[in-house]
């Protein structure tokens, strides 16, 4: 039965016979490669202004984690582009280290980190009310930076 969906960050329906990625324009797939060593893999996560993948570096030889900006709105990039900016230029054992930088090849940015494994802090809220430890912790970590 035919059908028509709109996801988040899409602008416009699409029969959900074709493929869901479609709307994310600044999309990359799985075995893509990005700046001749990035090989991309699962996606990881997803937000209103674009994806994160999981990846491989073939020159450092680990996993890395690949956020693409999937439109190409002006404030969407500039803001991309300022937090990219940050985060270059931070360096704290309590932030995500920023690797490397770039565009795919239909010219959307992407910003290549470590890969952080493990459980983000809404689910575990979600999970459990944190004890007072607990949330002392992440503030003293967050305070840090």
């Amino acid at each position: 039965m035919a059908g028509l969906v709109v996801e988040r960050g899409c602008t416009q329906a699409h029969d959900f016979t074709i493929l869901r990625v479609a709307c994310y324009r600044g999309g990359v797939k799985t075995g893509d490669v990005l700046a001749g060593r990035f090989e991309v893999g699962d996606l990881a996560g997803e937000g209103g202004m674009g994806r994160v993948y999981r990846a491989y570096d073939r020159v450092r030889q680990t996993f890395v984690a690949i956020k693409v900006l999937a439109t190409d709105s002006g404030k969407h990039v500039e803001r991309f582009e300022r937090e990219a900016n940050i985060l270059a230029d931070l360096s704290s054992p309590n932030i995500v280290r920023h690797l490397e930088r770039g565009t795919t090849e239909d010219g959307f940015p992407y910003l290549v980190m470590d890969l952080l494994e493990g459980e983000d802090l809404a689910k575990r809220i979600a999970r459990a009310h944190l004890t007072l430890e607990e949330s002392l912790a992440i503030v003293r970590g967050t305070a840090k930076i």
